[in-house]
């Protein structure tokens, strides 16, 4: 009997998880969580208001507090005035955060090559679709 593929899904989710954090462990990137690595995949460059990585990543402001946090501590954003409204901050990369940012995107951008090459173009493109 075939796995479900909400299962299968997950599965596969959890091995490019443990995937991505085994390459940044290599790195000499600090151990993080899931949820931290992917907030530097919704990060802009100039920096982003907590409240819209929490949006972005679908989370409550107060998880994604916890994240930056974390993150802060571990070196890796720091939160800095918003030019555009002095009432709020920015999350924006260190110079280590600039070096993990690039490192989960090469993970990701290599996965997806994998990805596209196994299935192709136009399947990866309707999946993405399926997806949202």
């Amino acid at each position: 009997m075939e796995a479900p593929i909400v299962l299968q899904l997950r599965l596969a989710s959890e091995a490019l998880t443990r995937h991505l954090v085994g390459r940044l462990d290599r790195s000499g990137a600090p151990a993080l969580t899931p949820s931290q690595i992917l907030v530097f995949t919704v990060l802009d460059e100039a920096g982003t208001p907590p409240a819209e990585l929490a949006r972005r990543m679908e989370m409550s402001r107060q998880s994604m507090q916890k994240n930056i946090e974390q993150l802060i501590d571990l070196g890796l954003v720091c939160l800095e005035p918003n030019p555009s409204d002095r009432r709020s901050k920015l999350v924006t990369l260190t110079a280590d955060g600039v070096q993990t940012a690039q490192t989960v995107a090469r993970v990701l951008d290599g996965f997806e090559r994998r990805l596209e090459a196994a299935f192709g173009s136009d399947s990866l493109h309707a999946f993405r679709r399926v997806l949202r």
